[in-house]
């Protein structure tokens, strides 16, 4: 299995049960909401550098919930709740040698013709490199 897919598969673990998402948590950027109870969490990676074996990723935890006139105060509660969760795990159970907080995005799109709001909170995170995997070459 990848470090990054042990990653999200970590970041699911830790905050499953442990927000108002409660068992509603993904390790997918793909998630069917409109058939499912919101709100909900979606972890995916999307960027990933290396630097002297060392790689960075960015970690991307997706909360949505539905648009409603509280759709702001609700989804900045859900974020509350995942950064206290994150912050007091900083190696993601085991899976990086650290991690931090790098910023949000909110948005209101449609899902599959359900309104929703949406937050994307950006996380960094380290791991080390395969064993000579920079090393191989592609022919």
């Amino acid at each position: 299995m990848h470090q990054r897919q042990k990653m999200r598969d970590a970041v699911v673990a830790l905050l499953t049960g442990k927000t108002k998402a409660w068992d509603r948590v993904f390790p997918s950027r793909q998630v069917p909401w409109r058939a499912m109870e919101l709100p909900g969490i979606a972890i995916y990676t999307f960027e990933e550098s290396e630097e002297s074996r060392k790689r960075k990723v960015t970690l991307a935890v997706l909360l949505v919930a539905s648009l409603t006139e509280r759709v702001d105060a609700e989804l900045d509660d859900l974020a509350l709740e995942v950064e206290t969760v994150l912050a007091s795990d900083l190696s993601l159970a085991g899976t990086a040698l650290g991690s931090r907080y790098t910023g949000m995005a909110m948005e209101i799109t449609e899902d599959q013709g359900v309104p929703i709001g949406a937050i994307r909170l950006n996380y960094e995170a380290w791991y080390l490199a395969v064993p000579d995997a920079t090393s191989r070459s592609v022919g």
